[in-house]
């Protein structure tokens, strides 16, 4: 048998903020991106009822999670939170909101080494919009964030 070959510890692939392009990803023609601030009432409760008609829910659509306005800010506004990372994507025409995403960052200790990550939450995309794989868009405009903002 051959013996495995003992690989150093570490990021697979570390990314410099300068490397990471400006520009958000793009989106297709009608949509654009909307970075959200937690603050903002109106906000707040816009995402609200997103989240009740578009994020969890059962395969027949009788259970749905409904956060209150306390429940929300909480789980968006964490120690340390990143306007930047809070943002959904929204109608160009009528500025609904057809999809969501938020990063909260977190300190996490690998073997000993601190770590700068963010843990993603409330990911949800209008259900008319599910095939036309929007939630991959988001995730890569995530990424391009987290990074931009030195998380791994």
């Amino acid at each position: 048998m051959m013996a495995l070959e003992k690989k150093k510890e570490g990021p697979i692939k570390h990314f410099q903020a300068k490397d990471i392009p400006d520009e958000p990803v793009a989106l297709p023609p009608g949509f654009e991106w909307s970075t959200f601030d937690i603050d903002d009432e109106d906000t707040v409760q816009e995402l609200i009822e997103f989240l009740e008609k578009h994020y969890v829910e059962d395969e027949l659509g009788n259970f749905r999670l409904k956060y209150t306005r306390e429940k929300l800010i909480w789980g968006v506004k964490t120690p340390g939170h990143v306007k930047d990372l809070n943002f959904v994507v929204r109608n160009s025409k009528n500025k609904k909101i057809m999809a969501s995403i938020v990063a909260c960052p977190k300190k996490i200790v690998i073997n000993g080494q601190t770590l700068k990550m963010a843990e993603v939450n409330f990911l949800a995309v209008h259900q008319k919009l599910r095939s036309k794989r929007l939630a991959q868009i988001v995730i890569q405009e995530m990424m391009r964030r987290k990074r931009k903002n030195g998380f791994m």
